[in-house]
């Protein structure tokens, strides 16, 4: 119940951040954070006790509480559309990222589910129209994900949580218009939420603990040999540069960081190449 009242009762301020003093990530950072513990106790305390109950007393809980949140605030719906702005409007609008960045989530499932192709910088086609095969098909696996995390809020919480956690998380750069649409570190906090999903959904659909340990023994197994052989190319800035330019041979980056290491080691030829 206290735990309730804090989240209710808390200014929409508080729930939003108070970093404009700090640069936009941070901010973006800070409000991700404050809407986790959110997050957390709505899908895990909150909406399962409140759905368990059939008393008038959680009305009387529920009411004073709801009625002391302004969510028509100002500040609040201005914090929102400055945390979602076009930081560089000149080079890409916001709604060709927003649309670019739903096949960017479709392919970042992708990595967490078989991690290979990995680019330290990709050169990631941008999308223009709702109406093409792959965006609308990244749309389509978004909106069923989350579907599935509110039919499953009622009997698995901790499942429905994680989706809602990667979603929260992910929308932290996925809102933001920036010049780039996909690096892999932009996954490490959105990961968190599809780690306890892989986690706990093997652990409330395997019973049999003995094939839950086989099946986990073989995911790190897999894993660990693929983190190895991907440190190969992390091993030096040569390999990891030349990893990158055969992997996106028209990004002009990739090619500069490949020129710029050849340079630096004395291969001229190939730097001029």
């Amino acid at each position: 119940i206290a735990l309730y009242e804090w989240i209710f009762l808390s200014s929409p301020k508080s729930l939003i951040g108070d970093q404009a003093k700090h640069d936009s990530r941070q901010k973006h950072a800070g409000m991700t954070l404050k809407l986790v513990w959110v997050l957390l106790a709505l899908s895990l305390f909150i909406i399962p006790w409140t759905i368990a109950q059939t008393s008038p007393r959680t009305l009387d809980i529920i009411r004073p509480a709801a009625g002391r949140v302004d969510l028509g605030n100002k500040n609040v719906i201005k914090s929102v559309l400055q945390m979602t702005r076009t930081e560089n409007p000149d080079k890409i609008s916001r709604k060709d990222f927003i649309l670019t960045e739903l096949n960017v989530l479709r392919t970042y499932l992708r990595l967490f589910v078989w991690p290979v192709n990995q680019n330290v910088d990709y050169d990631y086609p941008k999308a223009r129209s709702l109406t093409e095969p792959n965006t609308l098909a990244s749309l389509l696996l978004l909106l069923s994900l989350l579907g599935s995390a509110f039919l499953l809020l009622k009997k698995h919480p901790l499942l429905a949580f994680s989706i809602f956690w990667f979603f929260l998380a992910v929308s932290v750069e996925a809102l933001v218009a920036q010049e780039e649409f996909i690096f892999e570190h932009r996954m490490y906090l959105p990961m968190v939420g599809l780690s306890l999903f892989l986690v706990a959904g093997l652990s409330y659909f395997l019973k049999n603990s003995k094939h839950l340990n086989i099946v986990i023994l073989t995911l790190a197994a897999v894993l660990s040999f693929m983190t190895f052989q991907r440190n190969f190319v992390w091993k030096s800035e040569l390999s990891l540069w030349d990893d990158a330019a055969k992997k996106a041979p028209a990004k002009q980056r990739a090619i500069n960081g490949r020129g710029s290491i050849d340079k630096k080691i004395g291969a001229w030829d190939l730097a001029m190449a």
